[in-house]
Parts: C-alpha cells; sequence; structure tokens
C-alpha cells in the first residue's frame, strides 16, 4: 500500500474515531493531498486523469472566451 493513501485514510478514521481537537485541515491541505494520491506512480490511471483534466479546462476556457464575447 502506498503510504499517503494510508495517512490519507488514517486522518478519515481518526476525524471519526476521536476528538483531539487538531483543527480543521485546510482545502489547500486536502486538495495537495488528493493530487499528491491521484499523481503517484502506483495509480494506473494518473495520466487518464490529467488528459481528462486538460481537456476539461480547455472546454470551460472556451466556454468563458465565448461567453465574454457575446457580453
Amino acid at each position: 500500500m502506498d503510504y499517503g493513501v494510508w495517512v490519507a485514510e488514517w486522518m478519515i478514521r481518526e476525524r471519526m474515531w476521536s476528538n483531539y481537537n487538531i483543527g480543521a485541515i485546510g482545502d489547500d491541505n486536502q486538495m495537495k493531498v488528493a493530487l499528491d494520491i491521484v499523481l503517484r506512480p502506483h495509480n494506473k490511471l494518473a495520466r487518464d486523469v490529467v488528459s481528462r483534466a486538460f481537456s476539461h479546462w480547455r472546454l470551460k476556457s472556451a466556454m468563458q472566451r465565448k461567453t465574454c464575447r457575446a457580453l
């Protein structure tokens, strides 16, 4: 098992089972952990995820440009 995945699972379980006033994990840190887990070499779909993300970004950018031109 990849240690990053283990740590993320541990963090989730600890939040449910205990009340250690550690504080909230910010959205930026959650995103960093998620990206780190998704893009690690253990994930066989990492290249597909990146490819689809770029395709989605291009589509959103094109739609935004069309909206801006219409204004």
